[in-house]
């Protein structure tokens, strides 16, 4: 079985009509990241348009967990990447599917209920845009304790040990940093091959090394909250990515986020500081 999570901008794609042509056994995950982009046009038609293909592949749609639950799931420890699927949503979309046609089509209580639905997908993201706001203020504050040094050297993309240790190390306090805020009542810290399976250290790896990205380009000052709120909540995307088989995207700068991701998860597993990404 191959699971790979799509993006909003993948869901009209024909890499993504491919995918699941291909064979039966390949499977899409639909994030509340991925729904909400879908469905904040609040327009049925537009809505439809969006699922269409996955509606024609309703047997190999995957729902997501939210993310709130997927951190309550992972409360005592790391879990098997399927049980990030939500079952009843994911039994239910072939008749969400049916609904939304339905609806389309003129029937008023359905087209009630549709909107219900897509309301409270709008009210959940925008209660995850609300902490991840407060999380950007924390990338903010780890990234300015680099060093002008390592900044200019990152801004020329000149990774050395000497650029790339206060990476490591950023990474990890962003990640002790996130697993207290997600879990205040937890004593200690987990065993580091258990963090490793973790959403939440999954998500800080992605979130800093996005913070290294905006620092070649410029620095992170020069980014408005509203944009960097967005690009968290893809970091979100990538954080589910690298527990399953990949991510369909047509956006190639989270492409390479999600890669170097991997690289670092993979380094952290082998204690092996990072190399330079080519």
């Amino acid at each position: 079985m191959n699971r790979r999570l799509a993006d909003s901008s993948s869901l009209r794609s024909s890499e993504l009509e491919d995918y699941l042509r291909a064979s039966r056994d390949n499977r899409v995950l639909v994030s509340e990241v991925t729904a909400f982009e879908s469905y904040k046009s609040g327009n049925l038609d537009a809505i439809a348009r969006n699922f269409a293909i996955c509606a024609r592949f309703p047997q190999q749609v995957e729902i997501l967990r939210c993310t709130s639950e997927i951190i309550e799931l992972e409360s005592n420890g790391p879990v098997q990447a399927t049980r990030y699927v939500e079952p009843h949503q994911t039994r239910e979309f072939g008749r969400f599917c049916f609904l939304l046609d339905r609806a389309r089509a003129g029937d008023a209580q359905l087209k009630r209920q549709v909107e219900d639905h897509i309301a409270a997908s709008t009210d959940r993201v925008a209660r995850v845009h609300s902490g991840v706001a407060q999380f950007a203020e924390g990338i903010r504050l780890v990234t300015r304790d680099l060093g002008q040094d390592v900044v200019q050297a990152l801004r020329k993309e000149i990774y050395t040990a000497e650029t790339l240790r206060p990476v490591w190390r950023g990474v990890m306090w962003l990640a002790g940093h996130t697993f207290v805020n997600c879990y205040p009542n937890k004593v200690g810290f987990p065993d580091l091959n258990d963090a490793l399976q973790l959403f939440t250290f999954r998500f800080s790896t992605a979130s800093f090394l996005l913070a290294v990205s905006w620092i070649r380009r410029g620095g992170l000052d020069q980014v408005k909250e509203s944009r960097l709120v967005n690009d968290l909540l893809d970091m979100q995307q990538v954080a589910v990515a690298t527990r399953f088989d990949g991510i369909l995207t047509r956006d190639s700068n989270l492409i390479d986020l999600y890669e170097e991701t991997l690289i670092f998860i993979e380094a952290f597993a082998g204690r092996d500081e990072p190399q330079p990404v080519s």
